[in-house]
């Protein structure tokens, strides 16, 4: 009778915030599916209206509504990816591209929250190795943290995301840098930050499973996430293997010359 069962609650209270996050998320992604018909609608007519002689001071509304319009379709289309079930895949993956991506998702509530996003991107970044929907997980989670850092007291203002190329011998890697100007993390809370369920956060505020979620998935990628902080500087550090450290260089083929070519298949092609 005296048993502490403490620990059981919370598994529990766990369990049940798990089976809420599943059921959000399915609900995200059947209003995403039904955001995207009217969004069309908007889009094509304003597109149209686009094609005709139009007034000077019409054209620019209609212009403003047709690009708010396709802005709008992009956070659609990540909600829908980001929610969606499937299967992990190994493909290549456009790093800057899904950091574009992650940051739309977040744009408006880090604008009203004062929060600054800046990016930097290097040219000719060669494509990682792994699951565009699982890395878009990780890039979520660790822009999540890095604002909830700089709002939970209130100091900073800026978080700086970088990617870069980095050479390890005969392995070459993708670097993802997510650096923010809070307060940091305490020197007594670092060793535990990619625990399951350990969280700092108040109850109700965070499940203790992103950056543990996030690990695991860089681990499986075969890369490595870290992280460091000081006051006043927070960053962590993933790296993925590019595709050109797993596969290696086949022989060289030669250019087909100009001209559409089926190889035996066919593809139909409705545009309506």
């Amino acid at each position: 009778v005296e048993r502490d069962v403490t620990r059981e609650t919370e598994l529990r209270d766990q369990l049940i915030h798990a089976e809420r996050l599943a059921a959000a998320g399915q609900l995200v992604s059947g209003v995403a599916h039904e955001l995207n018909n009217p969004l069309s609608v908007v889009i094509g007519y304003g597109q149209l209206l686009k094609g005709k002689p139009l007034p000077p001071e019409l054209r620019g509304p209609i212009d403003l509504m047709v690009a708010q319009g396709e802005r709008m379709a992009k956070i659609v289309q990540g909600l829908l990816l980001f929610s969606r079930q499937r299967k992990p895949e190994r493909a290549p993956v456009d790093v800057p591209a899904v950091i574009e991506q992650t940051v739309a998702l977040r744009t408006t509530r880090l604008r009203l929250s004062g929060i600054r996003v800046v990016t930097e991107c290097a040219p000719d970044l060669p494509a990682a190795e792994g699951d565009v929907h699982q890395l878009q997980q990780v890039f979520l989670n660790l822009l999540l943290n890095a604002e909830h850092a700089i709002l939970a007291v209130g100091k900073g203002d800026t978080i700086r995301i970088r990617a870069y190329r980095r050479v390890e011998g005969e392995r070459r890697w993708v670097v993802v840098e997510f650096e923010d100007n809070g307060p940091g993390i305490p020197s007594e809370v670092m060793p535990r930050i990619f625990e399951p369920f350990f969280t700092t956060k108040k109850v109700g505020e965070g499940t203790g499973l992103g950056l543990s979620v996030s690990y695991g998935i860089v681990q499986q990628h075969g890369g490595r996430l870290t992280g460091e902080s000081v006051p006043g500087r927070t960053v962590f550090t993933m790296e993925l293997p590019t595709r050109a450290a797993v596969e290696a260089p086949g022989p060289a083929v030669p250019p087909l010359p100009a001209g559409v070519y089926g190889f035996g298949r066919r593809a139909l092609v409705v545009d309506d």
